[in-house]
């Protein structure tokens, strides 16, 4: 951009990344199926089709979560962006290769959807179903 351009625009016409901020606040699992009893929990964020953000963020790090535990993140994970954010709930018996992972649910997050409850992921039905994995994601928006 030559000095004329830049020194002519306007700051209210730059658009800002991250126009919008949730903070996860913490992970509840409500129910879950894993063969050992404890599932071993990681998340994978990515906004607006970017770059992926695994949580913890060293390679193997994960939460121990059994029915009933809560994940206490309070702020420690903000994901910011202009349309919309998926957070990914894995679970990994501390394998190295990402293919031995498993899908435990997914939760969007949108621009202008001014959601206020938590969200629901789920790797099945919504419905209760008993052979599904189900998390609480509760989260607030950072202004």
């Amino acid at each position: 951009m030559d000095h004329a351009l830049r020194s002519s625009t306007k700051l209210e016409e730059v658009p800002v990344l991250g126009a919008y901020k949730i903070s996860i606040d913490s992970i509840t699992c409500l129910s879950q199926k894993d063969a050992k009893g404890v599932a071993e929990v990681w998340l994978l964020a990515q906004s607006d089709g970017g770059p992926p953000v695994r949580y913890p963020h060293a390679p193997l790090s994960a939460q121990n979560m059994d029915e009933g535990d809560t994940w206490s993140i309070d702020g420690d994970l903000v994901l910011e962006f202009d349309g919309c954010c998926n957070l990914t709930i894995y679970e990994q018996d501390f394998n190295i290769d990402i293919n031995a992972t498993d899908f435990l649910g997914c939760a969007s997050f949108t621009s202008g959807a001014n959601d206020a409850n938590d969200k629901i992921a789920t790797n099945g039905s919504d419905s209760g179903d008993s052979d599904y994995s189900k998390f609480a994601i509760s989260f607030s928006w950072v202004n």
